[in-house]
């Protein structure tokens, strides 16, 4: 029995191994190694007050991002794989890069409009400016991420990891360039230019090797209708998600008007969000096997158990040795002046390991197979459970109160995921058992 067992272990692995599961985890260690350490050279090039601008400025990008082409980059994926032909794939490729440049291009106008209007802190006095420069960033970094959802919706692994790669190197290399020339000014400019660079290589790729030569097979109205309908309600359960990290900057920011303080949370959180690469590479490499296979229940629910287990394993282990040496590596990576952020680091990482082993883990399969909507109303309900204890705590406890305001959200987030994942998957297969 022990026999047949380690026999199934060794299969197991050598199937992964040569799906290309390797070159996904390299790859997003790699970028996320990469970004961690253009972020670091950033930090040193820029002062204290300067790093805390510009944090704000990410956050408020960060939220007009959630609209980025009303979702439709990442419907790519789910919708080359269900494709039945490489033309109807053409179809739907040339028909997002189409609609989602449309979407993006209304998006900063409408933006750049309210932004006039919108009072920013006194804290932050070249913000309104500034952001008006980033918005013109939106266009060309959604078309880069339609490209990479296209190449791993054709199961290409080695080749996702490797251009995600050189467009993380390239993006984090313009933006410590930009840093070193130009301060604020130049990191947002040399960015744009980055996406700008990213975005024609990408799709010059993307085409020469997919759909060079073959017919587009134009979409219908219904499927134009169901792909839409879907990615708008992935881009709402994504766009909570993304609302749920950046208002707790905006609040700390708005509640504190400290740039310090901001430039504190910024140094603690960087590493523990940075620790979900295991959780991104896990779904990356799993999610189109599951979109395949996403009506036979039985396969679902067997390699869903895997995909946790491992998860939370990994990323396990990973976090705990971040906060035996937390201490050390603050200050190996951002000096002396952040060594008050170890304590609130370590609390970052434990919410980390929270949401990457099962809030984010059953967030994405949800998503990625096609139950959108589950995940945008547990996500909206999230949100706002969130809004009301950052009101709460952060008057109150400052940023400590916060990290621990997290770790409590995250263990609700992740009963009710996962709940609602087995419960959609699961209950087909006790029913035929």
């Amino acid at each position: 029995m022990g026999t047949i067992r380690v026999n199934r272990v060794k299969n197991t692995l050598k199937s992964i191994k040569e799906k290309g599961a390797f070159y996904i985890f390299v790859g997003n260690f790699a970028n996320k190694f990469v970004t961690l350490c253009g972020s670091i050279f950033v930090v040193r090039l820029l002062t204290k007050e300067e790093y805390g601008t510009l944090s704000y400025l990410e956050n408020l990008y960060s939220y007009v991002y959630i609209f980025a082409g009303l979702g439709l980059a990442a419907a790519l994926l789910r919708y080359i794989v269900i494709a039945d032909s490489l033309e109807k794939r053409k179809g739907y490729y040339y028909y997002v890069l189409k609609q989602q440049t449309l979407y993006n291009l209304l998006i900063i106008v409408i933006v750049a409009v309210f932004n006039v209007f919108y009072n920013h802190p006194e804290e932050y006095l070249n913000a309104s400016w500034l952001f008006a420069l980033f918005l013109l960033d939106i266009p060309f970094s959604d078309v880069v991420n339609s490209n990479l959802s296209t190449e791993r919706s054709m199961f290409a692994n080695k080749r996702y990891a490797f251009l995600a790669l050189i467009t993380v190197v390239i993006s984090v290399l313009f933006r410590v360039l930009g840093s070193f020339l130009g301060g604020i000014v130049g990191n947002i400019i040399f960015r744009i230019g980055a996406d700008i660079l990213c975005a024609g290589i990408l799709s010059g790729i993307v085409i020469k090797s997919y759909f060079k030569g073959r017919v587009k097979e134009a979409l219908t109205k219904a499927e134009r209708k169901e792909i839409n309908r879907y990615s708008f309600q992935n881009m709402m359960a994504n766009g909570f998600w993304i609302l749920y990290l950046a208002t707790d900057m905006f609040l700390l920011g708005r509640l504190t008007e400290d740039a310090t303080v901001l430039a504190d949370y910024k140094v603690a959180i960087l590493i523990a969000n940075n620790v979900i690469i295991i959780s991104n590479a896990i779904a990356v490499f799993a999610g189109p096997y599951f979109i395949r296979n996403e009506m036979d229940h039985t396969w679902v629910m067997r390699n869903y158990k895997k995909v946790i287990i491992v998860n939370a394993i990994l990323l396990g282990g990973l976090v705990l040795l971040l906060i035996i040496f937390a201490r050390p590596l603050i200050w190996l990576l951002y000096g002396e002046a952040y060594m008050n952020v170890v304590p609130l680091m370590r609390l970052f990482l434990i919410a980390a390991f929270l949401n990457g082993s099962f809030r984010a883990m059953n967030s994405s399969l949800l998503a990625i197979m096609g139950q959108a909507k589950i995940n945008m109303v547990i996500s909206c309900i999230g949100f706002c459970v969130q809004v009301v204890g950052c009101l709460i705590v952060i008057p109150r406890f400052g940023v400590i109160g916060l990290a621990v305001e997290n770790i409590g959200m995250y263990i609700l987030l992740s009963l009710v995921f996962t709940g609602a994942f087995i419960y959609k998957y699961g209950r087909k297969v006790r029913k035929l058992s």
